[in-house]
């Protein structure tokens, strides 16, 4: 497995937690804080990944930048799901044909 493909899974192992947490924090902090928490946390974590210059710290870091990067994304799509109808917010999404 080369590196470029390695930084891709490692990315995708970080945002799936990313994702679920973000639901459970919501759920326990409020979605207010927890878009505060999660934004606060990925700008704290993006310049050091771009400072990184080993290719350990990149892939470390890279897994840790898509939790927090990503999380908040869930988020913002379940708003906007809870303002539409269910069929507009599915084909928005690409999910009803």
């Amino acid at each position: 497995m080369g590196t470029a493909t390695l930084l891709i899974v490692l990315n995708l192992f970080g945002m799936f937690p990313g994702y679920l947490s973000f639901g459970w924090v919501a759920d326990h902090l409020g979605r207010r804080k927890s878009f505060v928490l999660y934004l606060f946390a990925a700008a704290v974590f993006v310049p050091l990944y771009a400072m990184a210059r080993s290719q350990a710290a990149v892939l470390v870091l890279g897994a840790v930048v898509a939790f927090f990067g990503t999380g908040f994304f869930l988020g913002i799509g379940a708003d906007r799901e809870r303002d539409l109808s269910h069929s507009a917010a599915g084909a928005g999404l690409g999910i009803y044909v």
